[in-house]
Order: structure tokens, then sequence, then C-alpha cells
């Protein structure tokens, strides 16, 4: 699980592991220092073949080793981050998109305005595309297609070209 941890000091973003039957904590990561007057939301992290995938508000996207919580990879997103429509002074946190992963591949949205897809193995770009303002909202896999939207309610459609056979 994410969310926000804050005391009279500092607020920090954090990813979060627990057994499912007892509750008991496995492990915990600060993803990102937070100053407290930024509005973050964290979206759930996904988990898929013994990895957990969280972006966060520093604009990295990282893989954690589902086990222990040992960091596998990150990856960082552009710097800029687009303001959202509600005014020229709020925007969101750098990733608050949660991600899902397809076979080899994850994918996220992020405040710069951009869909990213990453080898779920290595964190490396496999491709991004921009849309020109933030995604917040997490996107979806349905057959070969990818869904995702934007904050200014558009909807864009990846499809896979490769098609896949079966034996």
């Amino acid at each position: 699980m994410t969310g926000v941890a804050a005391n009279e000091t500092s607020t920090r973003q954090m990813v979060l592991a627990a057994e499912r039957e007892t509750g008991r904590l496995i492990w915990q990561k600060v993803l990102a220092e937070i100053h407290p007057h930024d509005e973050v939301l964290s979206a759930p992290p996904a988990v898929a073949r013994g990895a957990v995938f969280v972006g966060s508000a520093d604009g990295i996207f990282r893989a954690f080793s589902l086990a222990d919580g040992t960091e596998l990879w990150q990856f960082k997103t552009d710097s800029s981050v687009i303001p959202v429509s509600a005014g020229p002074d709020r925007t969101s946190g750098r990733i608050s998109s949660g991600a899902v992963v397809s076979g080899r591949t994850v994918f996220f949205g992020a405040s710069d305005g951009k869909i990213y897809a990453l080898d779920r193995r290595r964190g490396t770009l496999e491709w991004s595309y921009s849309v020109g303002v933030p995604i917040v909202a997490s996107p979806a896999v349905s057959g070969n297609a990818l869904y995702v939207a934007d904050w200014d309610g558009n909807l864009y459609t990846f499809v896979s070209l490769v098609e896949k056979r079966s034996r």
C-alpha cells in the first residue's frame, strides 16, 4: 500500500508491504520527502512476478522486491510538471497514476503529460507518448489494448499490432 505520513517536522510519501493474514508490517520505504502544503495523490502500487511497482511525487518510478523491499531499479520521468486546470499554481504529484503490468511491460502516466512503458525487469524505457496534460488515472489493459485517461477527460487507446498465436 502507499500513503503519506506526516509529523511536526516532515511529510513523507511511503510504500509499505504487510502480511495479508495478520497485517504485520514486512517492510516500508520512503518514496519522497514532500512539502507539507503540497497536494500529493498516492496511487496503489502494482504487484507482479514478485515485484512491487510504484511511482512517487519526486517523479521517480521504482520497482521493489516484494519479499524484502530491496530496490530493483528506478526510472526518472521528465522533470516538468504541467499545472492542472484547477488553477495555475496547482499541480498533482509527479506520478500519481497507478501502474499496470502486462507481460514484460509496466505502464503508468505522470504529471509531465506522458504515458510511459518500461521493461518490467530492467526499468528501461520501451516507449513514451505525450498527451500534453497530466495523467493521474491508472491505465488499464484488456487483450492487446492499453487504455489511458488524461486530466481533461480524454481517453487514449494504444493497440499492439503484434498478433498472438496459440499453439
